[in-house]
């Protein structure tokens, strides 16, 4: 959107907008007060203007008269950014069906989220009370005892879940991470690869093994499960690796990597672990960090890994320090060795669109939304692509994006823009709204060091 449109979508009278668009979407209840969708609409109004609390009223309404609005309870929570107010919720679904566990399982999980460490186990045993056959407070508890090193107490607790439900992948996953704090890789290695058996979509355990080979000195295995896993989760990127051996990595270390006898030290799960955690430094606005991350990216290559989440890593360092021709270069080695990269289709098409190869970027976004069905960026990328050729196809990509991705700023942003230009001022400021609150929540949590964002 223009910057003035903009700013005068956000100006003082903003409420007046969001507010009619609420009282269209009340007419629309009215005539068809079973119109699930139309609760859902006004719910993200409401919210656009601060109202939390009818917000989640709405939402509640949506998900009984649908249940695949179900997901808009949590679009709720996430948008207010605080699992306090989820507690809230919990509690009185609690006092409403103080016999049904799930509810009680849900409010552990929210106190866990809080640090709340204790309350999260007494709210999981309790489900685990109220029904013996309910196998996710167990799997709950023995995560909170894995990251209290309580390893006693999460064995037992496993046991009992494997019991309960003997073919459960993340019951298997939680026994891996078990074995590997124990120190033994070989079975932690077993352990995840029966979770990834029985669940072939579990990116999570796929790192995890990742880890277990890396420990086992299996650097291409563990590479290649990394890489799998960012298949599965194309926004992730920069996180994947070990994080333990890069945990401690500074820029006082910089001068230190720059000499080659350091650099042969490391193997090359540290030189990707260590080259991630440095790009997130860089995206802090420290430039020598970038620097380094590229001697690290190069030095990894160099080692023979032809792996293409290594070249993938590398070309989209290149892409945002402005080396075009050296990213492309990398983006066509990635998907040559791995044409799987949905990340790898989705920033060669931006790269494409920087240069004005209209065509060519439309392809890669089409190629990479189709390669992983629940990644937003190139849905709204083509949306971007196409909004003053085609602004009705780059509406509807821009809400794809964020059926994918309920808090993606960007998005609303883009959406806002067509919205404007289609004459919907008040769809355009309860979007321009939406995005100025999770931008808000957004940066928040990369001040608490919660999120990385590496798009």
């Amino acid at each position: 959107m223009h910057l003035n449109a903009a700013n005068r979508l956000r100006d003082s009278d903003h409420l007046s907008h969001a507010s009619r668009a609420v009282r269209d979407l009340s007419t629309a209840i009215n005539l068809k007060p079973q119109k699930a969708v139309a609760f859902e609409a006004r719910g993200w109004a409401h919210l656009a203007m601060g109202r939390g609390g009818l917000a989640r009223d709405d939402f509640e309404r949506a998900a009984r008269l649908d249940p695949k609005f179900l997901m808009s309870f949590s679009n709720w929570s996430k948008a207010t950014g605080t699992a306090a107010l989820a507690i809230e919720y919990f509690n009185a679904r609690i006092e409403l069906s103080p016999k049904e566990p799930a509810w009680r399982y849900k409010r552990g999980c929210a106190f866990f989220a809080l640090g709340e460490n204790k309350k999260a186990l007494s709210d999981f045993y309790s489900a685990d009370e109220s029904d013996p056959r309910f196998v996710l407070p167990e799997m709950a508890s023995a995560t909170v005892a894995l990251g209290d090193n309580d390893l006693q107490k999460a064995s037992a607790l496993l046991r009992k879940a494997r019991e309960k439900s003997p073919n459960h992948p993340v019951v298997f996953q939680l026994f891996g991470e078990l074995m590997l704090l124990k120190g033994e890789p070989i079975k932690a290695d077993e352990a995840f690869s029966e979770a990834i058996r029985l669940d072939s979509t579990n990116g999570a355990a796929l790192v995890a093994r990742g880890v277990a080979r890396a420990t086992q000195e299996e650097w291409h295995a563990a590479l290649i499960d990394f890489q799998n896993a960012q298949i599965l989760e194309p926004a992730r990127l920069f996180d994947l690796g070990a994080p333990n051996v890069s945990s401690s990595v500074s820029l006082a270390d910089i001068e230190k990597f720059r000499e080659s006898d350091s650099l042969e030290e490391l193997n090359p799960i540290e030189l990707l672990s260590t080259a991630n955690q440095l790009v997130r430094m860089s995206q802090a606005g420290e430039q020598e960090a970038s620097d380094l991350a590229l001697i690290l990216y190069d030095h990894l290559v160099a080692k023979g890994q032809e792996v293409g989440l290594c070249f993938l890593s590398r070309a989209v360092l290149l892409q945002m320090r402005g080396d075009l021709d050296g990213a492309l270069q990398d983006f066509n080695r990635a998907i040559e060795l791995e044409p799987r990269l949905s990340r790898a289709f989705n920033n060669r098409g931006m790269l494409y669109s920087a240069l004005g190869q209209i065509d060519a970027a439309r392809s890669d976004y089409e190629t990479a939304n189709a390669l992983a069905p629940a990644f937003a960026w190139p849905l709204r990328n083509l949306g971007l692509l196409l909004r003053e050729s085609d602004p009705e196809r780059a509406l509807e990509a821009a809400s794809s994006a964020l059926c994918r991705d309920s808090a993606f700023v960007e998005a609303y942003e883009d959406r806002a823009w067509v919205y404007e230009r289609l004459g919907n001022r008040p769809a355009a400021a309860t979007d321009l709204l939406l995005a100025d609150r999770f931008r808000e929540l957004e940066r928040s949590a990369v001040l608490s060091g919660s999120k990385s964002k590496d798009d």
